[in-house]
C-alpha cells in the first residue's frame, strides 16, 4: 500500500498525487480519485478484514436531523434494508469533518441547505461514513474501513452512490460551486438522458 505525500503546504490543502490506498480497485469496480481540494487519506499496512467487517456490522444508528435536512444513517445494513424495501440507491459519503476543511466546506455550504435536501432528499438513501480523527490507527479501527477498501477511497470527502446489492453506480467527487451543482451532478448521474443542460428548473429555484 502506498501513502499521499505532501498535501499539506503552509496550511492550504495541495493534493500531488492520488494513489490507491489499497492497491488496484476491483476488477468491476472503478476509482474515482477527488479534485485537488480535496483532503487525501493515508494509511499503511493491510487491513484485518474480518476483524473491520464485524465491527461495522454491529454498531451505529441513524442519525435524525432536523426536519429541514436529510437523515443520514450511519448503519450500513440499515442503509442496504431501507434501499431495498423503496428501491432507492444509496449514497455514500465517507468525511472527516473534525479535521479535514474540504469535509467542512461540503457540510457548512451544501448537505445541510435546506435546497439540497429538497432537490434530492426523495432520491436516495443517505449514509454517512464519519472518520473523526485522521491517521493509520483512526483510520484502520474504524468500522467504515472495510467500505473504504472495497470502494477504493483515496480522499475526503467522496460520495459513492449504491445501490441495494452494494454495486457502484457512479461517484461524484469534491467540488465547489454549493448545492446546485451537486443536485444536477447527482440527478444527471442517476437519470443519464434524462436531464440535460444545466438544468434549469433547479438553477431557477436555488439562485
Amino acid at each position: 500500500m502506498k501513502k499521499i505525500t505532501n498535501f499539506l503546504i503552509s496550511g492550504t490543502l495541495t493534493l500531488t498525487a492520488i494513489i490507491p490506498l489499497f492497491g488496484q480497485s476491483p476488477s468491476n469496480q472503478q476509482a474515482y480519485p477527488n479534485q485537488t481540494y480535496a483532503q487525501p487519506t493515508t494509511t499503511k499496512g493491510q487491513m484485518n478484514q474480518s476483524k473491520t467487517h464485524d465491527q461495522s456490522s454491529r454498531h451505529f444508528g441513524s442519525q435524525n436531523l432536523n426536519e429541514h435536512s436529510l437523515t443520514w444513517i450511519t448503519n450500513y445494513h440499515e442503509a442496504v434494508a431501507q434501499s431495498q424495501s423503496t428501491g432507492k440507491p444509496i449514497i455514500l459519503l465517507f468525511t472527516g469533518t473534525n479535521w479535514c476543511p474540504a469535509c467542512m466546506k461540503l457540510e457548512k455550504e451544501v448537505l445541510t441547505k435546506p435546497e439540497f435536501a429538497q432537490g434530492v432528499g426523495n432520491q436516495f438513501i443517505f449514509f454517512k461514513a464519519e472518520f473523526p480523527d485522521y491517521g493509520e490507527d483512526a483510520i484502520m479501527s474504524s468500522p467504515y474501513s472495510t467500505l473504504l477498501q472495497r470502494y477504493n477511497i483515496n480522499a475526503f470527502p467522496t460520495l459513492v452512490v449504491i445501490n441495494a446489492s452494494g454495486q457502484l453506480l457512479f461517484t461524484v467527487n469534491y467540488k465547489a460551486g454549493g448545492p446546485t451543482v451537486y443536485i444536477n451532478e447527482l440527478l444527471q448521474k442517476l437519470n443519464p438522458g434524462q436531464f440535460s443542460g444545466s438544468m434549469n428548473h433547479f438553477n431557477t429555484y436555488y439562485r
